[in-house]
Order: structure tokens, then sequence, then C-alpha cells
């Protein structure tokens, strides 16, 4: 009897340290191509089928391969449940539901390229510029 591939999958990320939801805040974007790669090329076991006397043999079990839509959903959920720690907001299944990674996704990235952009020179302020209060 096989494992399934949902058991698979559950057992070669616990392999990982990947038990538990909030055992992803651990893991940065560098993180995973060492984590994929570990379940590409899997360490080899002991053959549960070797009975009797003489050295153990040793079988390499099949590989797992992580997709790609996989992998970016426990990126971002990663991403976000770093920011979750970081305002103190409290962790529940809401929280971690699919839509929610959705809309984290769209506007985490986009404030991240923000960052990046330039928004040129702030004026300095001298003598010459006055400055104006609107309302008063």
């Amino acid at each position: 009897m096989g494992l399934t591939a949902e058991l698979r999958r559950e057992t070669a990320l616990q392999g990982e340290g990947i038990v538990m939801v909030e055992d992803l805040e651990e893991f940065e974007d560098s993180n995973w191509t060492t984590v994929t790669s570990n379940l590409q090329n899997p360490a080899s076991i002991p053959d549960p089928a070797h009975q009797g006397p003489g050295p153990v043999r040793f079988i390499r079990p099949q590989s797992f391969t992580l997709g790609a839509k996989s992998l970016n959903h426990l990126k971002v959920s990663a991403a976000l449940l770093r920011y979750y720690a970081a305002i103190d907001f409290p962790l529940t299944a809401a929280n971690m539901h699919y839509t929610v990674d959705k809309f984290f996704f769209l506007q985490w990235y986009a404030s991240q390229d923000m960052k990046k952009e330039s928004y040129g020179v702030v004026p300095t302020l001298t003598r010459q510029h006055n400055v104006y209060q609107v309302g008063s």
C-alpha cells in the first residue's frame, strides 16, 4: 500500500519544519529554493522490505514536486504571517483564507513596488518660499 499524494505532501513539508501554519512565519523568500530542492531530492531511508541479517539497504523515496501555484501560496502566507506578527494581529482561520491571501498579495507587492519608485527631489524651505496653511 503506497502513501497518498496528500500524506506524502504533508510528510514532506513536516520534514522541512512546516508542521503548523505559524511555522511559515520563519520562512523568507530565500528559504523556498532550499525547500523545493530538498523536496525534489529527498534523503535515502532504510528499506522497510529488508528483513534478516546483513547490512541495511537504503532506498531513495519518490521525489515530491511543489507546484508553482502552491509555492506562491506558501510564500504569500508566510509574508502575511510576518505582517500579522508585526502588527500583533490575531491569527485565525478566517484571517488566513485564500481570499485574504489574494488581496494581501496584491496590496503588499504593490506597496513594495511603490517603495522602489523615485518621487524626485523634495523642495527645501527657504526664506523666499513661504509656507501657506490651508483653512486658517
